[in-house]
């Protein structure tokens, strides 16, 4: 996803056609061996790339072809879960943070699309099926709720307490890279070392 988002910035070229049986036959080797690879990695790339190669022969402008490739990006996430608009979000939001009427059209016909095909091909069925459970009374709820507030709290202070680390790491410039690797080794190899 980080390429698709350097050439979209204009950072690098856009990747050849030879990365599409790369990320295909990778994938599927490294999905089959059970490495933790999500499947939306390589869709994300093999989408952005099947779109730089059509817009390659179709478009003229570099912005037209940038547009392209974010929305055959989006598209290969979109088919990744089966749902075309997070395909579009993710264009807008973690590709190129922006929003324009072009784009918008671009994102979501592309995912629209290809989650149409995907249909077709292998049916119009879930991908997740979650049981029905049975309807919590009001007074159940109660539990959640304090869940969901001490995940809250919980979740703030390990963002202050992250912000406050790396604060005092840049501040100490000091150390080298190998230092901090070897601080960072001390914290971590006792809770290592009891499992």
């Amino acid at each position: 996803m980080q390429r698709v988002e350097a050439f979209y910035s204009g950072d690098i070229e856009p990747a050849t056609i030879a990365i599409l049986p790369v990320k295909f036959f990778g994938g599927i080797a490294a999905i089959g061996c059970g490495l933790a690879l999500g499947r939306e990695g390589p869709t994300v790339q093999m989408g952005s790339s099947l779109a730089g190669l059509v817009s390659r022969f179709l478009l003229k402008r570099d912005d037209d072809s940038k547009l392209v490739d974010a929305a055959g990006a989006g598209a290969g996430l979109a088919v990744a879960f089966n749902a075309p608009m997070s395909g579009a979000i993710f264009v807008f939001e973690e590709l190129t943070s922006s929003f324009s009427q072009y784009l918008l059209v671009a994102a979501t016909g592309a995912a629209t699309i290809a989650v149409v095909v995907l249909r077709l091909v292998f049916g119009d069925q879930f991908d997740f099926v979650v049981k029905q459970v049975s309807p919590t009374t009001i007074w159940r709820i109660w539990p959640f709720a304090i869940l969901g507030m001490l995940i809250g709290v919980v979740g703030a202070l390990y963002n202050r307490i992250i912000i406050l680390l790396l604060r005092i790491s840049d501040g100490n410039v000091k150390l080298n890279s190998v230092y901090r690797a070897a601080v960072i080794g001390a914290v971590i190899l006792p809770g290592l070392h009891q499992r």
